[in-house]
């Protein structure tokens, strides 16, 4: 009997399918911290990787079989991250036998993709599954599915926490922190403490964000030491300073501009801190061609002042010139980063700019795109501003609302507006504007 050709499955239709979601992804990821990128342009991204993960989700098992399956053994981090994603769009319980079998097996490389595809496609039946990982005899296992469940908000019993709060395991101790910050009457004091004093960075640093998230003097404390060691971890800290902090705080932040090396962190933090005194300093920066682009976005994010048109350098750099050179260590990154799409400015434009639009502006207040910070501000900027800033500014909205309103900047932009639009919906938020030391307890 012969079989009618166009009966049989069209391979080439579907592996087109998973390489243009592959590419997608891949563009997807990086609009979530760009800076030429809002909400909108990577909503229509999003739109294209979804459509191509329908079209494998159409496909059923023939194709789960014959191309995802496999596809989960690659070595390119966005194809398998979209196969994982298109096994979840076909056939949901199925989909997690086959991505735990994958990240049982513990491959290299390959459980960072399936944990990000495993955060983004939220279905009620992820927790169970990650539920059955928290009991893995692997802390690498256990790790995964706290940090799965902490993206999606999900609330865990403080029992199951505590141990994890206090294990050897570095990774564990971290997701289980981020876990922690849904907890209703947040970590006990006595699990909290040595976090915040923990020689590990990142186990520091998660604990700062838990205990400020839920009023902690003691993490304001750490983050101000964390910040002034100018050790590993400080430029995040200082970023939490730049956003809850007061005149002692931004003159920290001003000092670290001295040193070149530090430079980078310091102006992406000060850009976050709406202060006259930070603007100034960075406008002076402008002139510094290795930090020019970023103290230029560090003044708009205060002023408001748009870098483009006149106020953007006439020849602006190739993007290839962003590149690191190239050496005889062939582990290099060679890869673009987020601020080499930051427009270049025309530092006498900008000065000009701003000798008259300075009498605008009061050195006490602190500001937001050149408006008072204020939480109708805030949450405008979440709506329309760059992706790339929105991460800051979604954690100090959780923040100041003590955890009541938070919004996922690095899920998909469906589950974004939903949060945005709830915030939007209640009448009269308030926010707290003054400094994070005059909420804490």
């Amino acid at each position: 009997m012969r079989v009618r050709q166009d009966l049989l499955p069209r391979w080439d239709v579907y592996e087109e399918h998973l390489d243009e979601a592959a590419f997608l992804w891949g563009q997807w990821e990086r609009a979530l911290v760009a800076p030429d990128f809002d909400v909108e342009e990577t909503a229509d991204l999003e739109a294209r990787l979804l459509a191509h993960l329908e079209g494998l989700a159409e496909a059923g098992a023939p194709a789960a079989g014959h191309l995802l399956r496999p596809a989960l053994e690659s070595e390119e981090p966005e194809r398998l991250s979209s196969a994982a994603l298109a096994l979840l769009a076909g056939h949901e319980a199925g989909a997690m036998a086959d991505l735990r079998l994958v990240l049982k097996k513990g491959e290299p490389g390959s459980r960072a993709p399936i944990r990000r595809a495993l955060e983004v496609w939220t279905w009620q039946a992820c927790a169970e599954h990650m539920h059955t990982l928290l009991a893995s005899p692997e802390p690498a296992l256990r790790a995964l599915a706290l940090e799965v469940l902490a993206f999606q908000g999900v609330v865990l019993p403080s029992a199951v926490l505590d141990r994890m709060l206090v294990h050897e395991e570095a990774a564990l101790r971290i997701a289980a922190l981020r876990c922690a910050r849904f907890l209703e009457g947040g970590v006990r004091p006595e699990l909290l403490f040595p976090a915040l004093v923990s020689t590990h960075p990142a186990i520091r640093l998660a604990a700062i964000e838990t205990g400020l998230l839920q009023g902690s003097r003691a993490a304001w404390e750490a983050c101000k030491e964390m910040a002034s060691s100018r050790g590993a971890g400080c430029a995040e800290a200082w970023v939490l300073l730049a956003i809850g902090g007061s005149d002692g705080e931004l003159h920290m932040l001003l000092r670290a501009l001295e040193t070149p090396s530090q430079r980078p962190g310091a102006l992406w933090a000060l850009g976050f801190s709406g202060r006259v005194d930070a603007a100034e300093a960075c406008l002076e920066l402008m002139r510094e061609a290795p930090v020019a682009a970023l103290a230029a976005e560090a003044f708009s994010a205060i002023t408001g002042l748009a870098i483009q048109g006149h106020y953007a350098a006439p020849d602006p750099e190739d993007a290839e010139s962003a590149l690191p050179p190239l050496e005889e260590d062939l582990d290099a990154d060679l890869s673009l980063k987020p601020e080499a799409a930051l427009a270049v400015p025309a530092p006498e434009a900008a000065s000009a700019w701003w000798r008259q639009a300075r009498k605008g502006f009061e050195r006490s207040e602190r500001y937001l795109y050149g408006q008072p910070f204020s939480a109708e501000m805030l949450l405008k900027v979440l709506e329309r501003g760059p992706m790339r800033r929105r991460h800051v500014l979604a954690l100090e909205l959780a923040i100041r609302s003590k955890g009541k309103w938070r919004i996922q900047t690095r899920a998909f932009t469906c589950r974004q507006r939903v949060e945005m639009g709830r915030l939007r919906a209640t009448p009269s938020v308030q926010l707290a504007r003054h400094p994070f030391a005059q909420m804490l307890r």
